[in-house]
């Protein structure tokens, strides 16, 4: 395998911000130096968070493409396009722990005091007692047979390494029907132990899963994933944050979902009542030479880098490859942070390509060849009988439970050979191929 990419024609780019999603090309045939072909994209509504280049988590604008850099702002690396599920949170003043929370135990709650991860002085400071179950708690109605994921920002004030708080969801029954999910937080060493506790079956179903992300300035987004067992309905369940020794800390934007993914640009501000963040969706491209993006179909290859993200088993198309009767031979698909070949003539699972982080992947096909190269090697070949002659890239992003990451994407008017496609997807990312070849 060879870096030796002189004669590359056509480089993934960091896409341009722009109001629609932007396509960024290098200088090649058929293109324009430096020219954008978009696609339209809509999302009804604010509330949509993106990382700014300070490392802030900010809103992006309704109907613009969400823009993020990685955590930790442009020092972590180049911005990325996200691309979201709708979901809901469930709880309400989700940024202030003065209202609709309450407090037990000598608990107290003092508003505003400090820096939130939005840039803006709207974090509170939690302060427990050491007193038996002191807290700050919501209560919610709990259903039964159903995931949940509890997630907020925390910054440590005043806490020693192993003073540890609890994040939880304990809905106040007793045996069969409990039900508690846990996350015990540990600030100071930015660690969180996670467990359950409830009667398998009735009370809880299966184990809890969660963890925790630093995010700026001492901020950590601590989440924690289970599912209520058949009995554990109840309406007074409550969301709490709870200690029976002193603690002292800080608190911004508490989100409770259904389903059981989340990250940090999941979180929706509420106020009086549950709000629901739309879908990021992008319009079909029905066909690229059609739509403008490459002269021909029956020759060409893609190249992008992106996760898939979301809570569905199932995949959701992304790339079809049509011959001249449009009927499908091929299409790809992405579900659950796995790349997946699918053959449509015999309907058989070709290859599942497992990446959890941003995965390299150049498709390539000319005549009746189509080529899957993945991170640096050839993944699969295909060979069919008709030219493909429409190639469309769909509408994947309106599913609604999941999502995607795009680093980058574009479309080469030609097929890159074998050592061009190993090579450039062997790359730690294209990004930095392109600054390595000076590609500018």
């Amino acid at each position: 395998m060879t870096n030796n990419l002189s004669d590359f024609q056509t480089i993934l780019w960091p896409a341009v911000k722009t109001s629609n999603v932007g396509f960024y090309k290098k200088p090649s045939a058929g293109f324009a130096s430096g020219s954008v072909i978009s696609a339209p994209f809509t999302r009804s509504g604010a509330g949509r968070k993106v990382i700014d280049a300070s490392g802030n988590l900010v809103d992006a604008a309704a109907n613009v493409p969400a823009w993020t850099f990685p955590i930790g702002g442009s020092s972590s690396g180049c911005p990325y396009l996200s691309f979201l599920p709708s979901v809901e949170n469930l709880l309400t003043y989700s940024e202030d722990f003065t209202t609709t929370w309450s407090t037990a135990a000598s608990a107290s709650v003092t508003a505003n005091t400090v820096t939130s991860p939005d840039g803006t002085t709207n974090a509170d400071t939690i302060s427990l007692a050491a007193v038996t179950a002191s807290r700050v708690f919501q209560l919610f109605t709990l259903a039964n047979s159903t995931t949940y994921t509890l997630g907020c920002f925390f910054k440590n004030d005043s806490l020693s390494a192993g003073e540890t708080f609890i994040f939880q969801i304990n809905n106040g029954q007793i045996a069969p029907n409990n039900f508690e999910m846990v996350a015990t937080v540990d600030l100071a060493q930015g660690t969180v132990v996670i467990s359950e506790v409830g009667t398998a079956g009735t009370g809880i179903s299966g184990t809890a899963t969660g963890g925790i992300v630093p995010i700026i300035d001492g901020w950590y987004f601590v989440y924690v994933t289970a599912t209520t067992g058949t009995g554990a309905g109840t309406a007074s369940a409550g969301v709490q944050i709870i200690s029976s020794n002193a603690r002292q800390f800080y608190a911004w934007g508490a989100m409770l979902k259904e389903g059981s993914y989340i990250s940090p640009l999941d979180y929706v501000p509420t106020t009086t009542a549950a709000v629901t963040r739309s879908v990021d969706r992008v319009t079909n491209i029905t066909d690229l030479q059609t739509d403008g993006y490459l002269p021909t179909d029956t020759e060409g290859s893609i190249m992008l880098q992106l996760s898939s993200t979301g809570d569905v088993a199932g995949g959701f198309e992304q790339f079809l490859f049509r011959d001249g009767s449009s009927n499908i031979q091929f299409k790809i698909l992405f579900a659950n942070n796995a790349g997946v070949l699918y053959n449509q003539l015999n309907t058989e699972n070709m290859v599942s390509l497992a990446e959890k982080e941003l995965a390299r992947y150049i498709i390539t096909w000319n005549g009746t060849a189509l080529n899957l190269y993945y991170n640096g090697f050839l993944a699969y070949s295909y060979t069919h009988s008709s030219s493909l002659s429409v190639v469309q890239f769909i509408n994947a992003f309106t599913r609604a439970s999941n999502g995607l990451d795009i680093k980058m994407l574009n479309f080469a008017p030609t097929a890159l050979t074998a050592n061009q496609a190993e090579a450039a997807s062997s790359w730690p990312s294209f990004e930095l191929m392109a600054t390595d070849l000076n590609y500018n």
